[in-house]
């Protein structure tokens, strides 16, 4: 048996840490990450302050091979999401699809 990801697109309020934790505590912001896919590859995700003074965009893929244009953990200042589950960033706006995974579910071959 197979399964099958329910996803959702992703916004920046979504991957936004809640108010009560919006510095992450000693700079592991990996407590407070979400999961999702980017361009279909897995990883955690976070918006808030990690311990610098400016919010920030975290990116830690689960493969060794991030999508194409990313590295192995992103961390940048310069983020947006023009539109639901697409993320502009740094200073070329590089693109990339952002999915919220919201749980997975089995499913019959």
């Amino acid at each position: 048996m197979s399964r099958r990801l329910n996803t959702a697109p992703a916004t920046e309020q979504a991957l936004r840490a809640p108010a009560s934790h919006l510095h992450a505590e000693h700079g592991d912001w990996t407590m407070h990450a979400v999961s999702v896919l980017v361009d279909g590859v897995h990883a955690l995700a976070f918006v808030g302050h990690d311990g610098a003074w400016s919010e920030v965009l975290r990116l830690g893929f689960f493969e060794p091979e991030p999508p194409a244009g990313l590295p192995e953990s992103l961390r940048t200042k310069y983020f947006h999401f023009p539109a639901p589950g697409r993320l502009s960033w740094g200073h070329d706006g590089q693109e990339h699809e952002v999915m919220l995974v919201l749980h997975d579910q089995p499913t019959s071959d």
